[in-house]
């Protein structure tokens, strides 16, 4: 009996990275390729440092460089953050894209896979971006809102929009 109780309270912990997710990381996409040159995931200072190099007239640097508490998004560049800690069901009859940080765009987001298929997801936190983060964001305000999920010990994230409602 004591086994089971602990099978029991051990089994959701063990699944929560999403090791069993169906998760394409890097590689060619249908839409584009991922440059080469570039590493398969930059830590959260690296991420920091060439988003800069390349967007710096959004409003992510007006305060100068964000700190890295951890390899999540930096908190300077989050409006909201709200723990979810539970399983959703990811839609993704097209591909879903998943990126390094939130932030739409190959680049801006920094692209790291994509999943297929609906199938179940544990989601970590829900996440809302600053306001002017890109052009994406500005354009299209749906773009600000993400799901971060763990996958193989990191962090990823995809749009609110790829989660099915309850």
């Amino acid at each position: 009996m004591k086994i089971l109780f602990l099978f029991i309270l051990i089994a959701p912990i063990t699944y929560a990275d999403n090791d069993k997710l169906d998760f394409h990381l890097g590689g060619f996409d249908y839409f584009y390729e991922v440059d080469e040159d570039k590493p398969k995931r930059l830590s959260c200072e690296e991420f920091v440092q060439w988003r800069s190099e390349k967007w710096q007239t959004y409003s992510l640097y007006e305060n100068g460089f964000p700190e890295c508490q951890s390899e999540e998004v930096p908190d300077a560049w989050v409006e909201s953050k709200k723990s979810i800690n539970s399983f959703k069901v990811i839609k993704c009859d097209i591909p879903c894209t998943v990126y390094r940080m939130p932030f739409k765009g190959s680049e801006s987001g920094y692209y790291m896979g994509h999943i297929r298929s609906t199938q179940e997801i544990y989601i970590k936190d829900e996440i809302k971006t600053i306001e002017n983060a890109g052009w994406a964001e500005i354009a299209y305000p749906w773009y600000r809102e993400w799901y971060s999920f763990e996958y193989k010990g990191d962090i990823y994230y995809t749009t609110k929009a790829n989660i099915m409602l309850p």
